[in-house]
């Protein structure tokens, strides 16, 4: 574990300085929470009876009356003081829109949702140019999840000066469940601009780059906040999501090594990191994290500990892939489909290399008899008939394995190779082109080159042998 840490340190003093305390944050595919919890909204309610004398209508004499007599009663007795209010005012058409605003307040922390919206709607419709009204119904709409009246009216306090990064981070939230998250996006970059350190706001914009397909830019923000806060074990899981789907896995194994290495690492991220080191043919290391994931007591993902089993014996270290895959056995009393079909396909492999055709054969039947469209078993078995010289037989197994896309591209290699060891260079070069067709290989693009000029070659052969016969 510290030879596969050390590889990858440079990245992580880039990124770790500082440390920051912790906040919970459940990631779940780059979900965002509601910007404004029912303790918060409940906090902020309580913090909005003052008024903006220099901007909000007034209140009248009366009004003050009643406030100065009741409101020491709304922290100790609230229920008896909204009662008083509401008996006192009941009649009253001449309410000024602050006191509506007031009463609206007061509904809302009692969960008097119905009342609530009312009294601030008779307060915008006294003041229209009611900032605090507007944000405080958009807030009652978010929080009973109605996204488009929340929408229409959080935008009304923008329209009206309101520059709380609040105010726009529950804009963002709205269009971010609405899907639209190019003005998710925006609104979130807004509330970062007007308070920076929230994380908050940061998550909301991290899940609109995401889900604009901008990981680049998501990386840059998630690198920020790793080093804010390097304990948190989604962040970093995060990121090498991000670093995955900029096709950088080094990067990815650099974040996933440093939860590893400071014990905040989980049966996901070990999954993820030994799937890396298998993908980046670094079978050892994968070795490595799998034995740590059994003794731990973690489920292995079968197909994935097979493969570096392959690997590993494709190297020469045949104890050691023969180990490894014992182990797993060991801790799987009751393997998967998948899994039994991996431990059979690694077990032909290790026949086929040990030229042990027909044994090699067997074990890849019994895999296609319960598996028939099994993609890697299809082609290891055009593979095998081909060397046991059924050469038919073996275009048509290619094929079939070709129609599976994740298949598709070794099934056309594998037929273009036999294709030049029977001379049909036009059909070799036809099915690389298909195969670069479905993504660019450097390799594959070589050997391209490589069957084009023997094609040529070959061509000018036929060319000369046929001069010859003539003359």
């Amino acid at each position: 574990m510290e030879y596969g840490l050390k590889l990858f340190l440079p990245f992580l003093l880039l990124l770790l300085a500082s440390g920051v305390e912790a906040e919970d944050w459940n990631l779940k595919g780059i979900e965002v929470g509601k910007p404004i919890s029912r303790e918060e909204f409940e906090a902020r309610v309580k913090g909005s009876f003052g008024f903006l004398s220099e901007r909000e209508p007034k209140l009248n004499m009366a009004e003050y009356a009643i406030l100065e007599k009741f409101v020491p009663f709304l922290e100790d007795d609230p229920d008896f003081a909204l009662e008083m209010i509401e008996g006192l005012t009941e009649n009253n058409k001449d309410l000024s829109a602050s006191f509506d605003y007031m009463l609206g307040n007061m509904y809302a922390q009692h969960d008097r949702i119905e009342k609530a919206e009312t009294a601030f709607k008779n307060a915008i419709g006294k003041y229209p140019d009611y900032l605090r009204a507007w944000r405080a119904i958009g807030m009652l709409y978010l929080h009973g999840d109605s996204l488009d009246n929340a929408l229409d009216a959080l935008t009304r306090s923008i329209q009206l000066g309101d520059t709380d990064p609040y105010t726009f981070g529950q804009i963002g939230y709205c269009f971010y469940q609405k899907k639209e998250y190019l003005s998710s996006l925006s609104a979130y970059t807004q509330a970062i601009l007007y308070e920076p350190g929230n994380i908050r706001w940061m998550r909301g914009k991290i899940a609109s780059l995401r889900a604009l397909q901008d990981f680049r830019q998501a990386s840059v923000l998630l690198q920020e906040l790793v080093r804010k806060r390097p304990d948190e074990a989604a962040y970093w899981m995060e990121l090498a999501n991000c670093w995955i789907r900029l096709k950088e896995p080094r990067n990815a194994i650099a974040c996933l090594e440093f939860l590893r290495g400071a014990r905040l690492g989980s049966e996901a991220s070990l999954a993820m990191l030994g799937t890396l080191y298998v993908n980046e043919s670094l079978p050892s290391l994968a070795r490595g994290v799998y034995e740590e994931m059994i003794a731990q007591g973690y489920g292995v993902s079968g197909a994935s500990l097979l493969r570096c089993a392959r690997l590993l014996h494709g190297n020469g270290r045949m104890a050691e892939a023969d180990e490894l895959v014992s182990t797993f056995l060991e801790q799987e009393s009751e393997p998967s489909v998948e899994e039994r079909n991996a431990v059979l396909l690694y077990r032909a492999g290790v026949a086929e290399a040990a030229g042990e055709l027909h044994d090699a054969t067997l074990l890849v039947k019994e895999v296609l008899n319960v598996s028939p469209n099994d993609g890697e078993a299809t082609i290891l078995l055009g593979r095998l008939q081909y060397r046991n010289g059924d050469a038919v037989g073996a275009l048509l197994s290619l094929e079939r394995a070709g129609r599976s896309p994740l298949f598709a591209a070794e099934s056309l290699v594998l037929q273009a190779q036999i294709r030049v060891d029977q001379k049909n260079f036009s059909a070799a070069l036809e099915a690389l082109e298909s195969a670069l067709a479905l993504g660019e290989n450097d390799w594959v693009r070589d050997y391209y080159s490589r069957i084009a000029q023997l094609a040529k070659r070959s061509e000018l052969e036929r060319i000369v042998y046929s001069s010859l016969l003539e003359d």
